[in-house]
């Protein structure tokens, strides 16, 4: 059942026995159809390349934790996220001011 981009990863480790069966429970839900809401408040039409997104965390496979996305909105979404990480973990550098060489006594 793993996909191509599932592959050489070891995040499978981290999901629970039954992930494929709570896939088909999310999409089913979500009634085969992203749930991204775009800019005009619609919701997105696709229909295909559907994935399930961990709303709060890779953890948490509670069904009222994940959504059905398009491929295309799974990787908004993701690298929305990253940024956020990244942000989050960068050290706050504080850089030493120092006084004008001209203004020196």
């Amino acid at each position: 059942m793993a996909s191509g981009q599932w592959a050489d990863s070891d995040r499978r480790d981290d999901l629970p026995p039954n992930w494929w069966k709570i896939v088909a429970q999310v999409k089913e839900r979500d009634g085969h159809r992203c749930v991204f809401t775009l800019p005009s408040g619609k919701r997105c039409p696709r229909t295909e390349k559907l994935e399930v997104d961990h709303m709060y965390g890779r953890a948490n496979h509670a069904m009222w934790a994940l959504r059905t996305l398009c491929s295309d909105h799974h990787k908004q979404v993701t690298a929305k996220q990253a940024v956020a990480g990244r942000n989050r973990r960068k050290p706050k550098r504080e850089r030493r001011v120092e006084q004008h060489p001209g203004l020196r006594r």
